[in-house]
């Protein structure tokens, strides 16, 4: 019951917000809502909030760009992994080429 809830505040998040319009500081800190929304079977919402993350703070090199402190900042491989599995899950292999390439340098 709990994922259920998740699910609905998440696509409520994100479309009262209209977050995938928008241009916020750091689109990263969603890093974990494409998996989630994946795991769910919301595959189309995943991979839409997957491509405005990559948009807006995926570098040429495959870093994702945040303004994140603490254990993230730290250890932003982290987010990158959670960003990769979502991919894979996804089956967009440019991202994950792209990301897991800077991950493995």
């Amino acid at each position: 019951m709990t994922a259920v809830f998740a699910e609905r505040w998440m696509l409520q998040h994100l479309a009262e917000n209209n977050i995938t319009e928008r241009k916020i500081p750091d689109p990263v800190s969603y890093y974990k809502w494409p998996l989630a929304l994946a795991a769910r079977g919301k595959e189309t919402e995943a991979l839409d909030l997957l491509r405005w993350i990559n948009k807006n703070s995926l570098t040429e090199e495959g870093h994702y760009l945040s303004d994140r402190s603490g254990f993230h900042r730290e250890f932003h491989i982290y987010s990158t992994l959670w960003m990769i599995l979502a991919a894979i899950r996804l089956g967009d292999h440019a991202t994950v080429e792209k990301a897991l390439g800077f991950v493995l340098k």
